[in-house]
């Protein structure tokens, strides 16, 4: 599905409230106060609609595989938020279980797991901390929604 771009929408509002006689070529980079703000409205209805919706293009799945000597890995940049009970470990083929705040406090104040691998995860400032820490390599998969709503034009997804 072809969406329209920032720019084509930006330039219908501007011209239908006569803000501009003519489509502008960059209205990012206008000096115009009410183009300015009519950009800043663009993001926050796009990032309103992003947060409200899990719009198909974009939901996205992370691909990674664990090192038994870390127990966190960075999150991916365009990371938004997760996609409930979607989170899986491919290679023994079960769910990944996430923690809670206080249940993470919990697993780290115990001095000892109790637990075989895989154990609990929690999401937090874009890194995933897994406890215990894997003792193998696997394979995960964790589902998310994008908080890149907006993509450069002429960019095509791998």
């Amino acid at each position: 599905m072809d969406f329209d771009t920032a720019l084509n929408i930006l330039n219908d509002a501007a011209v239908e409230l006569g803000l501009v006689s003519s489509d502008m070529v960059d209205p990012f980079a206008s000096t115009n106060q009410n183009i300015a703000l009519l950009c800043r409205l663009l993001k926050g209805a796009g990032q309103d609609l992003a947060k409200d919706y899990p719009w198909a293009h974009l939901q996205k799945t992370h691909l990674f595989s664990t090192d038994p000597s870390f127990s966190s890995y960075t999150l991916p940049g365009d990371y938004g938020r997760p996609t409930p009970g979607a989170d899986w470990n491919r290679t023994t083929q079960r769910p990944l279980t996430p923690a809670l705040a206080a249940g993470w406090q919990l697993l780290q104040a115990r001095t000892s797991t109790g637990l075989v691998w895989p154990g609990y995860y929690r999401q937090f400032n874009g890194v995933v901390t897994f406890y215990p820490t894997p003792t193998a390599a696997e394979v995960l998969a964790m589902e998310y929604i994008s908080k890149f709503w907006v993509q450069e034009s002429g960019f095509d997804e791998p």
